[in-house]
């Protein structure tokens, strides 16, 4: 989380893009840290899988050349959402789905062939937050249609991003759907700590459901 460009090597390397020494998330690093990423990647020693969005956001920061180390949380999510922000014209962006899961294999190639071509870092920004807005889109309009319900939630620390936030509603609410966001409560780690709080303040007056499913008030 640090160090958004070892994240970078991670993502690119589960795209399946292999020839990055050109990008700036290489130059970022100096060969022993390189090396010590490389080794982890491969043994899968000292690293652990994730589905964080924050994490794709550090990723394409550091692909972009954004952010390469953070010294606060998010730094390099939000220093990509005000970069995105300028852009003249968001730059094309492919962007797919993979079942029920988000697949950026090619949005993380549409990107590396932009900075490779020149494209400002600003287009390739607001393409890449255009992006990830429609593919987010279709797998919520495709699970919610299946679900029969005409009501989608957007939560998670990722809807923290102004931009995106704006572009998924806009979206979902040209399809029909009433969409419903976070006012009084964060939509991150803040709103978790406080729904722990009120579930532990309901156990304690006694009038939580039994976890275990019976029913029961405990």
């Amino acid at each position: 989380m640090r160090t958004p460009a070892r994240v970078a090597l991670a993502v690119l390397r589960e795209a399946g893009i292999e020839e990055i020494e050109d990008l700036p998330c290489v130059s970022a690093l100096g060969a022993a840290e390189r090396a010590l990423v490389d080794s982890q990647l491969a043994s899968g020693v000292g690293c652990v899988r994730t589905t964080s969005a924050g994490r794709l956001f550090d990723a394409v920061a550091s692909v972009l050349g954004v952010r390469h180390r953070i010294s606060y949380e998010a730094q390099a999510a939000i220093e990509l959402e005000v970069l995105a922000r300028t852009a003249t014209d968001a730059a094309p962006v492919h962007s797919s789905l993979r079942g029920d899961e988000l697949d950026w294999a090619g949005t993380l190639a549409c990107l590396v062939a932009g900075v490779r071509l020149g494209v400002p870092a600003a287009d390739l920004a607001a393409g890449f937050h255009r992006a990830l807005a429609s593919a987010t889109v279709r797998l919520a309009a495709r699970i919610a249609d299946a679900a029969e319900v005409r009501t989608i939630g957007l939560t998670g620390g990722v809807f923290q991003n102004r931009l995106l936030l704006g572009m998924v509603r806009t979206m979902l609410q040209d399809r029909g759907f009433e969409v419903l966001t976070h006012r009084r409560v964060p939509p991150n780690d803040g709103g978790l700590s406080l729904g722990q709080a009120a579930l532990g303040a309901a156990f304690a007056r006694g009038r939580a459901v039994d976890p275990a499913g019976t029913g029961r008030a405990r």
